[in-house]
C-alpha cells in the first residue's frame, strides 16, 4: 500500500510538472508573438494610444512566465516568501518615490498604465520582479562561488535595463513624467542599490531543486534569457527609432558585457 501511494504521488507530481511545462511553453510563444505585434503598435502613434492597456497584460504574462519557470527549478517555500515580498516592496518603493521624490527623484505617473493604486500602477510591481528576477536567474545559473560578483553583475544588468527603460517608458510612452524634464542620476544609483538588495534576498531565500525529474526543452530552460531578450530588443528598436541613442546604447553595452563575462566563466573568485 505504501509503495502504491508513493507511486501515485510520483505520477501526480509528474503530471503537474508536465502541465506547468506546457503552459510555460505557450506563454513564451505568446510573449514572442506579442513582442512582434507590439513593435508594430508602438511605432504607430494612433495604435500606441489605443492599445496602451496591453502593456499591463504583457507584463503580467512575463511575470507568470518567470513564476512558472521558478516553480520548476526552485523550492516552493522560498518562492512563497520572496515573490510577495518583492511585489509589496516594489510598490511601496514606487509609492514613496511619487510622494517624496526619494529614492529616484521627483516624478509622477500619468493615467496611461492601469489599474492604479493610489496613483501608482500595479504593473510597476510586476516590472520590478521581472527585471530583477530575470537578471538574477541569468547570472546565478553559473556555478561560481563569488556571491559578491554575482550580485553586482546581476544588478548591473538591472541597471542596463533601466537605462533602456527610461526613454521607452517616460519619454516615448509617457507612463511617467520627470519633473526636471530629464532622468536624474540618483534614479540609476537607486535602481542599482535596490537591485543589489533584491538580488541578495533572492539568493538567501530561494533554494534550487537538487533533483529535477522532468525533461525540459530549450525554450523552457532559456526562459529568463528569452524574457531579457524580449525587453532589450523592444527597448532598443523603439528608443533608437526615436533618437534616444546614448541611454539605449549604454544600457545595451552594459548588458552585453555582463553576459560575455558570465559566459567566459569569470564569476569565480
Amino acid at each position: 500500500m505504501e509503495r502504491q501511494n508513493i507511486f501515485r504521488n510520483y505520477v501526480k507530481r509528474r503530471d503537474i510538472i508536465k502541465t506547468v511545462q506546457n503552459i510555460l511553453k505557450y506563454l513564451i510563444i505568446l510573449l514572442i508573438v506579442m513582442t512582434a505585434v507590439g513593435l508594430v503598435i508602438i511605432t504607430n502613434a494612433e495604435l500606441r494610444e489605443k492599445y496602451v492597456w496591453t502593456t499591463t497584460v504583457f507584463l503580467s504574462i512575463q511575470f507568470m512566465t518567470l513564476l512558472l519557470y521558478m516553480f520548476l527549478n526552485y523550492e516552493l517555500k522560498g518562492l512563497s516568501i520572496i515573490i510577495p515580498l518583492m511585489l509589496v516592496s516594489g510598490y511601496l518603493i514606487e509609492y514613496a518615490g511619487v510622494k517624496t521624490g526619494y529614492p529616484f527623484g521627483e516624478y509622477l505617473y500619468t493615467d496611461k498604465l492601469q489599474p492604479q493604486l493610489f496613483n501608482v500602477p500595479v504593473a510597476i510591481s510586476l516590472s520590478w520582479v521581472i527585471v530583477v528576477v530575470s537578471s538574477f536567474l541569468i547570472v546565478f545559473s553559473e556555478n561560481g562561488k563569488n556571491l559578491f560578483a554575482k550580485v553586482v553583475y546581476s544588478s548591473l544588468i538591472v541597471l542596463g535595463l533601466d537605462l533602456m527603460l527610461e526613454p521607452f517608458a517616460a519619454f516615448i510612452n509617457q507612463f511617467w513624467v520627470w519633473r526636471a524634464g530629464f532622468v536624474p542620476i540618483q534614479n540609476y544609483v537607486s535602481w542599482f542599490v535596490i537591485a543589489i538588495i533584491f538580488s541578495t534576498l533572492l539568493y538567501r531565500l530561494i533554494i534550487k531543486k537538487s533533483i529535477r525529474d522532468d525533461k525540459s526543452s530549450l525554450l523552457i530552460d532559456y526562459a529568463p534569457y528569452i524574457i531579457l531578450s524580449i525587453n532589450v530588443v523592444q527597448f532598443s528598436i523603439i528608443n533608437l527609432m526615436n533618437a534616444h541613442y546614448l541611454s539605449t546604447l549604454s544600457g545595451l553595452l552594459l548588458i552585453t558585457l555582463i553576459i560575455i563575462v558570465k559566459k567566459r566563466g569569470r564569476l569565480e573568485v
